[in-house]
């Protein structure tokens, strides 16, 4: 399904780009016509009236122009507490090349600070996820400030670059599932007791290639494979709550990381156009894809629970290539 080292298969690290790698804590009220907020890559930003009133799906030419027309339209309790986090495990040592830490996620915090001064009652906090200490102190200020909890959108992440087994350290491999599943948990597990009081709802952003596999990927595949078996066992446990677990599988979404790998490739717009005819449906999602989704079973998907929902352009339908470049081929021959 393209360059086996190099196409990006999924975009789930930069759904909100705008706040990379981050969470979405939403306290809001039903009752208060507040807003959700999700933002796209270039840090633009969609804005929903929660449930009962109709959800209008948003594309990435339909989205509002300017942040100031997402303001609150009620003085009730206000929308999003959005946190970001430093989405990296401790720095490995340069010795071990198996290890890749993720970068800095600095973009995100000007952006979450331009953010927190642009929308009234909007609240930045930095928050690593793989440190429980932080977590404890993002659900704490939440709570104090709003009151009450109603979503929680589990985006931190990060895919590294592309790797061989043999090339995968144990550290790293750690790492990652620190930071990839771990994370996840640690934040789930803590935000639980106010779900519970509000019969909120969990939303994990898991990867189509956590179900289907990917080349020089087995740490990262481990980890969303994790991820979307986690919401199914939590869906359960939760059920007797009311609180409702779901994850979005993210396929191949447009973001500045497919552009990137794409140009490291001997032919990016060859590379481009492999990713893009992958999917059935011609081209590839955009980050106001997945957001979208997200909002649909963060609002009005009341009778979903413990579902993955798949948000890839059919792309792991049918039949395609899978032999990796180099491999033996051996088709069989057709008699004369």
């Amino acid at each position: 399904m393209g360059p086996h080292s190099r196409w990006p298969q999924e975009g789930s690290r930069d759904l909100c780009q705008g706040l990379c790698c981050g969470n979405l804590l939403f306290p809001f009220s039903v009752q208060s016509g507040a807003q959700v907020v999700i933002c796209d890559k270039d840090g633009e930003w969609v804005s929903l009236s929660p449930h009962p009133q109709p959800l209008l799906p948003h594309t990435q030419e339909s989205w509002p122009p300017a942040l100031s027309s997402l303001r609150p339209r009620s003085p009730g309790p206000q929308p999003l507490l959005p946190q970001t986090q430093e989405s990296r495990p401790p720095a490995p040592p340069p010795s071990d090349p198996g290890v890749q830490a993720p970068s800095p996620c600095l973009p995100a915090e000007s952006r979450g600070r331009a953010l927190e001064q642009e929308l009234a009652g909007t609240v930045f906090l930095l928050c690593d996820v793989t440190r429980e200490e932080d977590v404890r102190a993002l659900i704490s200020e939440t709570i104090r400030r709003f009151g009450r909890l109603d979503c929680v959108v589990n985006n931190a992440g990060y895919h590294p670059p592309p790797q061989w087994p043999e090339e995968t350290s144990a550290q790293g491999f750690r790492q990652l599932l620190e930071l990839n599943l771990l994370g996840t948990y640690t934040l789930t597990k803590l935000a639980l007791p106010h779900l519970r009081k509000s019969k909120g709802n969990v939303i994990n952003i898991s990867s189509l290639v956590g179900a289907i596999g990917q080349v020089q990927a087995v740490p990262y595949v481990a980890t969303k494979g994790a991820v979307t078996a986690m919401t199914k066992a939590l869906a359960l446990d939760e059920s007797q709550y009311g609180v409702r677990v779901n994850c979005i599988s993210p396929g191949n979404i447009w973001t500045p990381l497919w552009e990137e790998l794409a140009a490291s490739t001997p032919d990016p717009t060859a590379t481009v156009l492999q990713g893009t005819l992958a999917q059935p449906l011609g081209h590839m999602g955009q980050p106001a894809d997945v957001g979208a989704a997200a909002v649909f079973l963060a609002s009005e998907a009341n009778f979903c629970t413990g579902i993955e929902l798949l948000v890839t352009g059919g792309a792991e339908l049918g039949f395609g290539r899978k032999a990796i470049p180099g491999t033996p081929v051996e088709p069989p021959i057709i008699p004369s």
